[in-house]
């Protein structure tokens, strides 16, 4: 399926929760298409699943998880995901 995944952050000033955020992305294949934006063309429902898991386990506790400043947090985040036409 082909997903589009854009966010932002807050409190990050050394941008180290918004680079964890997009190696998680990019180590799943996801390209970046713009300033914290990322889109992948072909990506399973399960391996999908994974990656947000992962994004979500770094949101949830960013300076243990990311090392990021105390205060650092996720602004907001859209996610958009169709099945390709045949």
């Amino acid at each position: 399926m082909r997903t589009i995944i854009r966010y932002s952050t807050d409190g990050d000033e050394a941008h180290t929760l918004g680079n964890t955020l997009r190696g998680i992305l990019e180590d799943a294949g996801f390209v970046r298409t713009g300033t914290s934006c990322f889109e992948h063309q072909t990506i399973a429902p399960e391996d999908l699943a994974a990656v947000m898991c992962r994004f979500w386990n770094t949101i949830s506790d960013p300076a243990d998880e990311a090392g990021a400043a105390i205060g650092a947090a996720l602004d907001h985040i859209w996610i958009y995901s169709d099945m390709p036409s045949t």
